[in-house]
């Protein structure tokens, strides 16, 4: 979203981000361009009527909102203001498998008002086909109401970014491959088939995994490393805020989730040249890499299957330049352009 705001800023446009608290790791991020306004409110159901008060009292020409229960609560604030102008949410993730994993109740009412609330607003955007033709199934949205843009990712700050020094001291050595992941550490990630996977790698080759992220199965995760009796070439240092700097030192990027939307990480490898494995999961990978032309795709949860291309995709050569042309696809410029025009903001 930072990456679409600056996009949109550079073709002249005045972007205001809003925020419920002005807090989070990418707040030193937002581009200088973009004015923040924090609506300081305790939650984003919170949020509603702030919301629904600053949209009457500054006249915005468009709004743009991401994430189910976020969408839920823009689309209803711009009702209360009595907001004439489009009002497009953007739909980040595989709906169905979401709400199928929904444990609070906050997120099981949020799916649950999808398909009474999404049909107010003027457009919904997808960040992926399939993430699209997910949602039109599950919600029984029209069609005609439904779009997708793939998410903005590549830019020349990627390139730059990808030519920095990486952190982590296994990144700055060359004994062995090095593995990287990158994602929260949740079993949407399935980062346990991931470290299954890495286990019969390194039966048969000296290798290490880093797997950046935080969340609730670190221990879970930790645990798992240790007992493969290949814990010490296993390594979870936490968050990083520069992301495409670690993976541009490695030897291979894998994506093990057993759903997604539109996975940025799977762009800024190809961005920084770096050979990728992913399942094949709903949605976003298959349509990244061309259906397995630009990286190995495999079944979601088949550790064998991810360890065999996890080792054929270290053993081939690396070839940058192309992998990096097909990164290009997925650039600020296009998704700021295409969101303009859903937003009307191309005169």
């Amino acid at each position: 979203m930072l990456r679409l705001a600056g996009g949109l800023a550079d073709r002249g446009l005045k972007i205001r981000l809003l925020l419920v608290q002005a807090r989070g790791e990418y707040l030193n991020d937002v581009p200088e361009s973009v004015e923040v306004q924090s609506l300081n409110a305790r939650s984003v159901t919170g949020a509603l009527l702030p919301l629904s008060r600053l949209i009457r009292a500054q006249r915005p020409r468009s709004i743009l909102a991401a994430l189910t229960h976020v969408n839920i609560v823009v689309i209803l604030a711009a009702r209360l203001a009595r907001f004439r102008g489009p009002v497009v949410v953007s739909e980040r993730n595989n709906i169905s498998s979401k709400a199928r994993s929904a444990k609070g109740l906050r997120d099981k009412l949020s799916y649950r008002l999808v398909r009474h609330v999404y049909p107010l607003s003027s457009r919904v955007v997808g960040v992926s086909r399939g993430v699209s033709e997910d949602l039109v199934g599950f919600a029984g949205l029209s069609g005609e109401l439904v779009t997708y843009v793939y998410n903005p990712v590549f830019d020349e700050a990627l390139i730059d970014l990808a030519s920095r020094p990486p952190a982590h001291r296994w990144l700055q050595e060359s004994d062995c491959p090095v593995i990287v992941a990158l994602g929260r550490l949740n079993p949407q990630k399935d980062f346990g088939t991931l470290i299954k996977a890495f286990s019969l790698v390194r039966k048969q080759i000296a290798a290490r995994l880093i797997i950046f992220g935080e969340g609730q199965e670190r221990e879970q995760l930790s645990e798992l490393a240790e007992s493969t009796g290949f814990g010490a070439d296993i390594d979870f240092p936490g968050f990083t805020d520069q992301p495409i700097t670690e993976m541009a030192a490695a030897d291979l990027l894998v994506l093990s989730s057993r759903w997604e939307g539109f996975p940025n990480v799977l762009v800024e490898a190809l961005a920084a040249g770096v050979p990728v494995v992913a399942t094949n999961c709903p949605n976003g990978p298959d349509e990244i890499l061309d259906g397995g032309k630009f990286g190995e795709l495999v079944p979601v949860g088949d550790a064998v299957a991810l360890a065999n291309s996890m080792l054929a995709a270290l053993r081939r050569p690396r070839n940058t330049a192309w992998l990096r042309e097909r990164a290009a696809i997925f650039s600020v410029t296009s998704a700021a352009r295409q969101y303009a025009e859903h937003l009307l903001l191309t005169d």
